[in-house]
């Protein structure tokens, strides 16, 4: 059963604006599904922001507050706690950028979510929370970016950090940088679940990250 990855969201989003995202608060309600018709609608709230809804059949399953132009001051000047983990190195290709050399959202957030998961171990090792009853999903995503040019083969670092909260919640806070620069390219909160595997008497419910998963 194929979802549609959180990442594809704000290209979906991008696409019903036609215009660039470059800030979001995503919240991720329930799945949809490869082959779903998706009904995206969008209010404007000031000159500034939009209020995107999604739906499958009438019911809500993503819902975002979209700035196209937001100034990148909340994500990247605000610091936050927790516990650092190994920089991931990415190499940056023509297709993961827009037009005008800018790094696309959906290429930030696919760089997040590697470093989320070789945080965890890697993707065998969330393939073994699933058989061990846990599941981690994604809640919500705040992100900014700036409008800086990247060229095609450039490498960029992401820094990661993560801070746990009573063992089910987790918030992992990612930053792009350049390697000989201490300026973000772009910043990312996002928060996830530990939840009962699919196929488990807890299907769904919340419930603990494994000891050995964060």
């Amino acid at each position: 059963m194929c979802i549609v990855y959180n990442a594809n969201w704000p290209l979906l989003y991008e696409r019903v604006l036609k215009n660039r995202i470059t800030g979001l608060e995503n919240k991720f309600i329930a799945p949809a599904y490869l082959g779903d018709d998706i009904d995206i609608t969008t209010e404007s709230n000031d000159s500034e922001s939009y209020t995107c809804e999604a739906r499958v059949n009438g019911k809500l399953v993503n819902s975002a507050q979209v700035f196209p132009s937001r100034p990148i001051a909340s994500l990247l000047s605000e610091g936050v706690a927790g516990i650092d983990f190994d920089e991931l190195e990415v190499q940056v290709y023509s297709d993961e950028l827009n037009r005008d050399d800018t790094l696309s959202s959906v290429s930030f957030l696919k760089y997040c979510e590697r470093a989320r998961t070789e945080k965890i171990g890697g993707p065998l090792s969330i393939q073994r929370g699933i058989e061990e009853g846990v599941a981690v999903v994604v809640a919500k995503i705040s992100l900014d970016l700036t409008d800086e040019r990247i060229s095609d083969g450039s490498r960029l670092i992401v820094r990661s950090r993560v801070k746990m909260g009573r063992r089910k919640i987790a918030t992992f806070r990612h930053e792009l940088y350049a390697p000989d620069s201490n300026q973000s390219i772009a910043a990312c909160d996002c928060k996830c679940l530990a939840m009962g595997a699919v196929g488990t008497e807890n299907e769904g419910v919340s419930c603990d990250f494994l000891n050995w998963m964060i």
